[in-house]
């Protein structure tokens, strides 16, 4: 969530009548607020902003900013005690038990991501470092989170490999927030490999915290989506990062349409691929910056609202394949769209040209489960919003 202005207005969504208006925000210290990308999430009728880029300087902050939606007062709060996290941005911020906020990951100065947890107490207003076991994921940002009951999931994202090389994740992890232990999920094969192994101590502490899994799961992207509804986690969009012919690496982007399931009880992985439920002259998009909302319809149906801050330029649609190695940037893996087919410099350079070209031109179970999603998912684009972003509602 950015504040574009420097008199920002709090934008309201109303999904049951997908109707738009707007709120003026009332700032307690104007002098504190920054134009700034950050992450969000809510806990009751309060926001909370963690951290972020700060859009003029490029700068990072680990500000917490609380916005009640009640009176729409915003204020930055900097009297927590505890030990907060440190300036970053691209990672996630999380609301567990309607009480707590959980930060994940993200890349901070000098770094080639983060893997670490810091959680915020709304109650006692204080911030604390749970003590983490288990499988850790890898350094990251630029991943997707979502809760499902004492669990947080944790999907891709990328880290930094060198100055011009990056790692791009496909991996499935949990937290149990109610022990701070994280479990891998993990393909059958990983576990017969582990399982043929010497029998080591550290191997076996290894396989206590690995969750196998069936199916085909996602490729290797950063900058997705994932929500969870019924007992499953919803996986699209995103990008990736592919060489081309001349060896170099180009940004590549998923379409909307390509999503990813998993059942959580059953521990399956399946795909299917979404209809355009109005016949459009144009494609399925390929979006960056999204966030959503879920709406749930009856028993069965739920409205997924995808907002998206911008639209990618994007070539034709290439081939899929069956397996992409998540440890490296080769050609396989293919089911995406590329993006102008040019060079990536490096992805904060084009955060940085995001943020001058978007957020500064104020224009004021098995394969059962899919069987009955297939049929009724269908994506729509509702409209077009200020600062193009367009919103569309996935049906299941």
């Amino acid at each position: 969530m950015p504040f574009l202005s420097e008199s920002p207005y709090c934008y309201i969504f109303d999904l049951n009548k997908e109707e738009w208006s707007t709120e003026k925000l009332s700032m307690a210290n104007p002098d504190e607020f920054h134009l700034q990308v950050t992450s969000a999430a809510a806990i009751g009728n309060k926001i909370y902003l963690v951290g972020g880029r700060l859009l003029k300087s490029y700068t990072l902050s680990n500000t917490l900013i609380e916005i009640d939606t009640q009176t729409f007062n915003v204020q930055v709060i900097n009297d927590a005690v505890g030990t907060p996290p440190r300036p970053r941005h691209e990672h996630s911020v999380d609301a567990i038990a309607d009480r707590y906020l959980v930060v994940f990951g993200g890349l901070c100065y000098n770094s080639v991501g983060e893997n670490d947890v810091f959680v915020y107490d709304t109650i006692k207003n204080c911030w604390f470092v749970p003590h983490i076991s288990g499988q850790i994921p890898h350094l990251r940002f630029g991943h997707a989170t979502a809760v499902v009951g004492k669990n947080l999931y944790v999907h891709g994202g990328a880290q930094i490999d060198s100055d011009s090389s990056y790692i791009i994740y496909d991996d499935l992890y949990k937290l149990d927030y109610q022990t701070w232990t994280w479990y891998k999920y993990e393909h059958p094969e990983v576990e017969r490999y582990l399982r043929n192994q010497a029998q080591r101590e550290s191997a076996s502490l290894e396989r206590e915290y690995l969750i196998p899994t069936t199916g085909d799961s996602p490729h290797d992207r950063f900058q997705c989506c994932m929500c969870a509804i019924s007992g499953k986690l919803i996986t699209f969009g995103g990008h990736s990062i592919r060489m081309d012919k001349d060896d170099s690496e180009i940004l590549c982007n998923y379409s909307l349409d390509e999503l990813s399931i998993f059942n959580i009880k059953r521990q399956l992985w399946s795909s299917i691929n979404a209809e355009l439920l109005e016949k459009d002259s144009e494609e399925f998009m390929s979006v960056s910056n999204m966030c959503v909302a879920v709406l749930p319809m009856d028993s069965r149906n739920v409205k997924i609202f995808v907002f998206a801050g911008k639209q990618l330029l994007e070539s034709e649609r290439r081939p899929s394949v069956l397996y992409s190695n998540r440890y490296s940037s080769d050609s396989s893996g293919e089911a995406l769209r590329s993006e102008r087919q040019q060079p990536l410099d490096s992805i904060m350079e084009r955060d940085s040209k995001f943020a001058e070209d978007g957020f500064l031109k104020d224009d004021s179970d098995n394969s059962d489960d899919c069987e009955g999603m297939e049929e009724h998912s269908k994506i729509k684009k509702v409209q077009s919003f200020i600062f193009s972003c367009s919103y569309y509602s996935l049906y299941f």
